[in-house]
């Protein structure tokens, strides 16, 4: 498809749009012909349902029970939303980079907005956020894929939340997926507070709108404190420690000005704590996180530790996630970490590596059932590109990954290496 100017939509054939909604429709009758009974459940007819979800009412009392017809009610919902989100036309790679790097500029702008106490910048922002998943949404692989492109010097705040948001949403789509089979799974008995557990990691479509303007509103004091932040400044800006230590304080206060939902303010304040309660700025354990925390917190710390910033050094993508995942892991909520592998695989969507053929690539696009993506090739070694690349699979002799590679070792070999995402 070719590239299309940043401010129109990607035009869809009138077939091709009719083909689509056939789609989506079919797959919204088979969601609820598959649950029919979950999707309308009432306490009168909960005891077919925990025969079907083997559900274990025994251990409930009654209020228990009206909490679980909620919770299957919500979950449903989740499931359907995340169904039609996942089923929406897709943008290529070039016209969905300059969308995401616009809305970089809108957050920018908003910040503003919102440091100056003004409401309606919560209404552009949310309507922002709302369009930013429809795009991202259909987008997973390639919405993590640009995480490394989106790097806007005269923006670096508004490029690190924007990536922030894009890690925190693709991670709560692949945990109402993971909930939902849990749901599912008639080899699990569920008792209320498997349910409860289920219901507070999935995310209905309003819940993603709400993580993802946390994610992008979670480190605005910088924003106030340091107006004209570039990357190139970074370092020398935030020398004094104590705007780093009460960042997520101030950020919260500035947002409790706004009608906002308590948990995203909470998630706000709460993005540098850690499930095992060795965060900041209190030190609480997961106990007392809100609905969003532990997401946020997990998706500002992938992207701090494989972006160049000042707090630590840089990794490549696949080392981040295997030290999160490990030496932190303590840290860290492990549905989380565990649903961000499966919607990026080992090797992240995005990550660059040398292949046994001595060519450079990225990793484009997953394939159900592995944990290696596939691989698109841009360049030689010698940095030169390739004038038609075509996918491989690292899975096989010649084409196996020899070695990670950072933006360090890209900018080395070739300068200009983030242009290439788009070939």
């Amino acid at each position: 498809m070719p590239e299309m100017p940043p401010d129109q939509e990607v035009p869809i054939a009138p077939s091709s749009k009719e083909a689509m909604d056939a789609l989506i429709s079919k797959r919204i009758d088979e969601a609820f012909t598959r649950n029919a009974l979950a999707s309308n459940a009432t306490l009168d007819n909960l005891g077919s349902i925990s025969e079907q979800k083997n559900i274990n009412l025994d251990s409930m009392d009654r209020h228990e029970r009206a909490d679980a017809v909620k919770i299957l009610n919500i979950v449903e919902q989740a499931r359907l939303e995340t169904e039609r989100l996942l089923s929406g036309p897709q943008l290529d790679k070039a016209p969905l980079a300059n969308r995401l790097q616009q809305r970089a500029g809108t957050v920018d702008t908003v910040y503003g907005g919102l440091i100056s106490g003004r409401q309606e910048a919560v209404k552009i922002l949310e309507t922002m956020v709302s369009g930013f998943i429809d795009e991202a949404g259909p987008n997973q692989d390639a919405s993590l894929l640009l995480k490394d492109i989106i790097s806007q010097e005269q923006r670096f705040l508004a490029n690190h939340c924007l990536n922030v948001a894009v890690v925190s949403l693709a991670t709560a789509i692949e945990l109402n997926k993971m909930m939902t089979r849990k749901l599912d799974d008639p080899g699990l008995q569920k008792d209320i507070n498997l349910l409860r557990a289920i219901r507070l990691k999935t995310f209905t479509r309003e819940e993603l709108i709400k993580l993802g303007f946390a994610a992008f509103v979670h480190d605005i004091y910088y924003k106030k404190a340091f107006p004209h932040l570039k990357h190139t400044d970074v370092l020398n800006a935030i020398a004094d420690r104590s705007n780093i230590e009460r960042h997520a304080s101030e950020s919260y206060h500035l947002m409790r000005q706004f009608e906002m939902d308590y948990h995203v303010n909470k998630a706000v304040l709460q993005h540098h704590e850690r499930t095992d309660g060795s965060g900041s700025p209190d030190g609480i354990t997961d106990r007392l996180f809100s609905k969003y925390t532990a997401i946020l917190a997990f998706a500002d710390r992938y992207i701090t530790l494989t972006q160049p910033n000042p707090f630590s050094p840089l990794f490549h993508p696949t080392v981040a996630l295997k030290r999160i995942m490990t030496t932190e892991k303590t840290g860290f909520d492990l549905d989380a970490m565990v649903a961000f592998a499966h919607a990026g695989t080992m090797v992240p969507i995005g990550s660059w590596v040398l292949l046994e053929d001595g060519t450079i690539g990225y990793s484009s696009r997953r394939e159900e059932g592995q944990n290696l993506p596939i691989i698109h090739p841009v360049m030689r070694s010698s940095g030169e590109p390739i004038e038609t690349p075509s996918d491989v699979d690292p899975r096989y002799d010649g084409s196996r990954i020899r070695q990670l590679l950072t933006a360090g070792d890209l900018m080395a070999i070739n300068p200009k290496y983030a242009s290439l995402y788009l070939v």
